[in-house]
């Protein structure tokens, strides 16, 4: 499929692929994980409750005996998961960030020996100038990257709510889809 697109179309295919692969297992593991708990152990039946005048009805509200839940009190900023809410992670995006911010603060240590001391013997300025311009070059666009890098976070809730979060650096964003 790759070789039909030509050069163009390899860079815009690779760049979707490369953006969808990612979103399509988690819609994939949303829909098995929500489809377990959806089901009572038969493919196809919905939990039914019976209530007094025993016509079958379908479980969609809480019984109002319970507490509201904390996102819905006044001033809850941060809810963490119930004790039926699954919890899925991906922190990987961290193991960059720290790299870069690592090997920026080294490149950042030998740029202030090289201006304190100057260029090591057998170096001339300008190659010396050269090399560490190289080094910052490499580490401030590998830091732009990691830092774009999104942790991932998906919540589901017991009643089939998912809660999906993509946190960058400077910005997060939060989606929150209910059970169909």
């Amino acid at each position: 499929m790759l070789a039909q697109l030509g050069v163009a179309g390899l860079r815009s295919a690779t760049r979707h692929s490369v953006i969808k692969a990612p979103l399509n297992r988690i819609g994939a593991l949303v829909t098995i994980v929500t489809s377990a708990f959806m089901t009572d152990g038969r493919v196809g039946r919905d939990k039914v409750t019976k209530p007094a005048d025993n016509r079958p009805r379908m479980n969609t509200k809480a019984p109002s005996s319970q507490k509201p839940p904390a996102s819905a009190l006044p001033g809850a900023h941060r809810v963490m998961p119930g004790p039926g809410t699954m919890r899925f992670r991906n922190e990987m995006a961290l193991w960059p960030r720290i790299f870069a911010l690592v090997f920026l603060a080294m490149v950042a240590m030998f740029s202030w020996l090289a201006v304190r001391d100057g260029s090591p013997p057998g170096w001339s300025s300008g190659g010396m100038l050269l090399v560490l311009a190289a080094f910052w070059l490499f580490g401030l666009g590998f830091a732009a990257h990691a830092v774009n890098q999104p942790r991932v976070r998906i919540d589901i809730g017991d009643d089939g709510q998912v809660s999906v979060a993509l946190g960058r650096v400077f910005r997060a964003e939060h989606c929150r889809y209910r059970a169909a």
